[in-house]
């Protein structure tokens, strides 16, 4: 019987076993079972690397779809307001159209034309992301504050819209 390991350092990695020689083995023996272990582990370690490089091209192919249909349902959103400022900007093009109706186009136009602004701005937010341009910090802030300041930052939207806006919170902080 004959065993050879196969070391990587100081680490034992394979240990070759045989026993199939009636008489001793000899130095040519051995260099044929090292030479057999050898390639066993290189067969092995390919064989790892193989799968993981399928792994690795299964999440990339993966991450390519994920995209796609993003960018298949953002090309969606970004399309659906043209229609109505398509349709505006005909009206808004007839000779006989009155003061009200033109008033209506152009409001149209406006909201269609912010909503596709806004949805820009999250692509290109979503793009710095991604690209690692913008680190997110966390750290611990005052709920009054943050409401403040989404507040502030709607009050326009919440005027021009006409919407009634009640904030309750508590006298603690948060």
């Amino acid at each position: 019987h004959a065993s050879i390991p196969l070391m990587d350092g100081d680490r034992v990695t394979i240990i070759l076993g045989v026993g199939n020689k009636p008489a001793d083995y000899d130095e040519g023996d051995v260099r044929q079972m090292r030479l057999a272990c050898e390639n066993l582990w290189k067969t092995i370690q390919r064989k790892r690397a193989d799968a993981l490089l399928r792994q690795h091209v299964e999440a990339l192919e993966e991450e390519s779809r994920r995209k796609n249909d993003f960018l298949a349902t953002l090309a969606h959103e970004l399309r659906n307001p043209l229609a109505p400022i398509g349709t505006a900007l005909e009206i808004l093009q007839r000779p006989e159209i009155g003061a009200e109706v033109a008033r209506k186009s152009r409001e149209v136009i406006s909201r269609q034309l912010g909503h596709m602004v806004r949805l820009v701005d999250d692509l290109l937010d979503l793009s710095r992301i991604t690209r690692g341009k913008i680190e997110l910090r966390r750290h611990r802030v005052a709920l009054a504050e943050v409401v403040a300041n989404a507040i502030e930052v709607s009050s326009t939207i919440i005027a021009d819209r006409r919407h009634q806006l009640l904030v309750s919170l508590p006298d603690q902080p948060v």
